[in-house]
């Protein structure tokens, strides 16, 4: 479960700077984070500035994450005569297959997200009023990855 999940982490990176780079090429000089594209508001930014920063909170982001599945992954199991929180070996494959999949959730959720504000700032012909429920597809995967880690955490209780 942790190769594929680190898999799926790999496609859903490549994809998230392939679509960064999509929106980049073809937004305005002006990017406009509210949805407002007929003037330039509190929340704009210029073209490249957008970028950057999205790259940079992309790397932020994902280091933390997957680093965060390192660290679960180095833990030891408990021994008998030592408690630790990794009771059971098949609890430590399920948390670290939950942080290093949760990242590639979050890696989805920032696709729709610079693919809905990309599209708002297309420089042509804006085009985000079909596509603004994206966010709520992103975002919801989110929670529901957030109930995984719930079941995972009662079914430490119980087994």
């Amino acid at each position: 479960m942790l190769k594929f999940a680190s898999f799926v982490w790999t496609l859903t990176a490549i994809f998230f700077l392939v679509s960064l780079a999509f929106i980049y090429a073809n937004v305005g000089e002006i990017v406009n984070l509210d949805g407002n594209t007929r003037s330039i508001s509190e929340w704009s930014l210029s073209r490249a500035n957008f970028f950057y920063f999205t790259l940079v909170g992309f790397m932020i982001i994902n280091m933390v994450l997957r680093g965060l599945g390192y660290l679960l992954n180095r833990v030891p199991v408990s021994s008998p005569h030592r408690k630790t929180f990794m009771t059971t070996g098949n609890f430590k494959t399920n948390l670290t297959s939950w942080a290093v999949s949760f990242s590639a959730i979050v890696n989805i959720a920032l696709i729709f997200s610079v693919l809905v504000i990309g599209f708002a700032n297309y420089s042509k012909n804006p085009i985000s009023t079909h596509i603004g429920w994206f966010l709520y597809l992103g975002f919801g995967l989110v929670a529901v990855w957030f109930l995984w880690l719930l079941r995972i955490m009662v079914a430490r209780k119980t087994a």
